[in-house]
């Protein structure tokens, strides 16, 4: 299990995101007051599944229901759900990326990832223009 360093065994990214090391941190985010989900994903991503949960984010979100995103190293697909669910919010995929890594350092987004995840906020924003026009 990779060594990290945190207080309370989990790190909290916006007032209803969370992410920390499944095994480990896991636990202490039990504790946390109010309702609670907890999402981790093993597989090959691609635009629809971060979509997928981009809006499943969103919809727990909107019930106060805070989120665990469980990663098992520095190169877990699930961090992707969470800089997913920021570009769906407005965020542009640098600001994002910018926001794991502050509260996460240890994070590491490969190069084919940040494609995949332009291509997300391209996807998006195309969609949007469709629907403003």
């Amino acid at each position: 299990m990779e060594k990290h360093e945190h207080v309370s065994g989990y790190i909290e990214i916006t007032p209803y995101i969370y992410g920390g090391i499944s095994k480990c941190c896991r636990p202490t985010f039990a504790q946390v007051e109010g309702k609670k989900a907890d999402i981790n994903f093993e597989g090959k991503l691609n635009t629809e599944i971060l979509l997928a949960g981009a809006n499943f984010s969103v919809s727990l979100i909107k019930q106060e229901i805070k989120i665990y995103i469980a990663h098992e190293n520095k190169k877990s697909k699930a961090i992707h759900f969470i800089i997913a669910y920021l570009i769906l919010s407005g965020m542009d995929v640098d600001r994002a990326i910018d926001l794991i890594k502050k509260k996460k350092p240890e994070i590491e987004i490969e190069n084919e990832d940040k494609k995949l995840l332009l291509n997300f906020e391209k996807i998006l924003k195309e969609k949007n223009n469709l629907l403003n026009k």
